[in-house]
C-alpha cells in the first residue's frame, strides 16, 4: 500500500479471537486502509485493491478519517481476547424477556435470582460465621428469621434453661426445628461418664443429620472421644469449654472443626479473656489449619466487634447480645425520619 512520502505511519493493528483474524487496519498520514488479510506485506496499491480488499480513504472527509483513527487507537488499547483471564462462569439463565410495553427494557436478561442471591451471601459474608447461642426456639423464631445466622449451638446447660429434654430423640427434633427455620448447622452436644459413653452418644447425634456438629469439653477423656468420631466415624467436632489458648492446638491436634472458648467466663476468672482468644487465632492463622476459633461467653457487642478486627471470624450469640446489636437507637431515629420524609413526598391523591 502507498503512503504518502514524509507521513508518519501508524503500525497495523489486529485483533484476534479465537484464533481468527480480524481485518487489520493501518494509518498513513491521513490515508486509512482496513484489510482483511492476515499478512501486512502490500506489493503495491493495484494489487492490494484487487486481491486484498483494500478500502483507500485518502478521499474522505476529514471528520470521517477522525473517526477512523479512533476507532484504531481504540482497538490498540483493547486487550487480546487471547491473553485475557477466563471469565467467571456465567450465572443460570431462566429466559431472555422480549421487549414490551412497560416490561424491563429491550432484551433485558432474567438471571436465576435465588442462585446469584446466594453468591451475594457469600461474598459479603466472607469467613464470618455467627450462631445462635440458645435452645430457646421462641428466640430462633424471633432471630433466625433475620438471616444473619449460620447456625445455632446449644449445650445441656441450655437445654435446661430452656426446659428441654436431653435425649438423643429429643435433640434430633429439635434439630430439625432449627433446619426448618433456616439454620445451616446445630451444634449439639454429647455427654457420658466414659470416652466409650461420649462416642456413643456422638455417634447418635451424629446420625441425625450431616448439619449436625458434635460438642465434647476439652477434657483428657473429650478430646479421646473427638478423635474416635472424627478419624472414625467422620463427624465434625467442637471442643468447648476452651480456657486457655493453648487448648486450641489439641483442638487442631485430633481435626476439630471448631474449638470454643468462653470469653466472659475467662475475664470473670480473672483471666484477659480478649487476649487469650487473639493468641488462639494468631497460632490457627500461623499453622494453616481450618478449626476455627468460636467465640462463646459474649457479654457485651463491642466484644465481637473487637475480636473481629483482631481477626476472629466465629462467635455465638446469646439473643440478649443479638438484640442489642440489632437495635441501635440512632439508627431507628434515622429509620424513622426516612419513612417520614417518603411518604411526606409522595403522590397526593386527587
Amino acid at each position: 500500500m502507498a503512503v504518502l512520502p514524509g507521513a508518519a505511519s501508524v503500525p497495523v493493528v489486529k485483533i484476534l479471537h479465537h484464533n481468527h483474524a480480524a481485518p487489520a487496519t493501518s494509518l498513513h498520514g491521513g490515508s486509512i486502509a482496513l484489510s482483511s488479510s492476515p499478512s501486512p506485506r502490500l506489493s503495491g496499491s493495484r494489487r492490494v485493491a484487487e486481491s486484498r480488499g483494500v478500502l483507500r480513504a485518502s478521499g474522505r472527509p476529514l471528520q470521517e478519517r477522525i473517526q477512523r483513527a479512533r476507532l484504531i487507537r481504540h482497538h490498540r488499547r483493547a486487550p487480546s481476547p487471547l491473553i485475557c483471564p477466563a471469565p467467571a462462569p456465567p450465572m443460570a439463565e431462566s429466559t431472555v424477556a422480549a421487549a414490551a410495553p412497560g416490561g424491563g427494557g429491550a432484551g433485558a436478561l432474567a438471571v436465576d435470582r435465588s442462585a446469584l442471591g446466594q453468591r451475594l451471601l457469600a461474598l459479603g459474608r466472607g469467613r464470618l460465621r455467627l450462631f445462635l447461642d440458645t435452645a430457646d426456639v421462641a428466640e430462633w423464631d424471633k432471630w433466625l428469621p433475620t438471616g444473619i445466622f449460620h447456625g445455632v449451638t446449644t449445650n445441656p446447660l441450655l437445654l435446661e434453661r430452656a426446659g428441654r429434654e436431653c435425649s438423643v430423640d429429643a435433640l434430633a427434633k429439635l434439630a430439625h426445628m432449627a433446619f426448618d427455620l433456616g439454620a445451616q448447622e446445630i451444634q449439639l452436644q454429647t455427654w457420658g461418664a466414659t470416652v466409650e459413653e461420649m462416642v456413643d452418644t456422638g455417634k447418635r447425634l451424629g446420625i441425625i443429620d450431616p448439619r449436625v456438629v458434635i460438642k465434647i469439653p476439652a477434657t483428657v477423656d473429650g478430646i479421646q472421644a473427638a478423635r474416635q468420631l472424627i478419624s472414625s466415624w467422620g463427624f465434625r467436632v467442637t471442643l468447648t469449654a476452651v480456657y486457655a489458648s493453648h487448648q486450641v492446638l489439641l483442638a487442631q491436634g485430633v481435626g476439630a472443626q471448631y474449638a470454643a472458648p468462653y470469653l466472659g467466663r475467662m475475664d470473670a476468672l480473672g483471666k484477659d479473656g480478649k487476649a487469650e482468644i487473639i493468641a488462639m487465632q494468631r497460632a490457627v492463622s500461623a499453622t494453616s489449619s481450618a478449626t476455627r476459633v468460636l467465640v462463646a461467653s459474649v457479654r457485651a457487642p463491642g466484644e465481637v466487634s473487637a475480636l473481629a478486627a483482631a481477626g476472629v471470624d466465629t462467635f455465638a450469640l446469646p439473643p440478649a447480645i443479638v438484640a442489642r446489636m440489632l437495635h441501635v437507637p440512632e439508627t431507628e431515629t434515622a429509620a424513622a425520619d426516612f419513612e417520614r420524609a417518603a411518604l411526606a413526598q409522595a403522590p397526593k391523591d386527587n
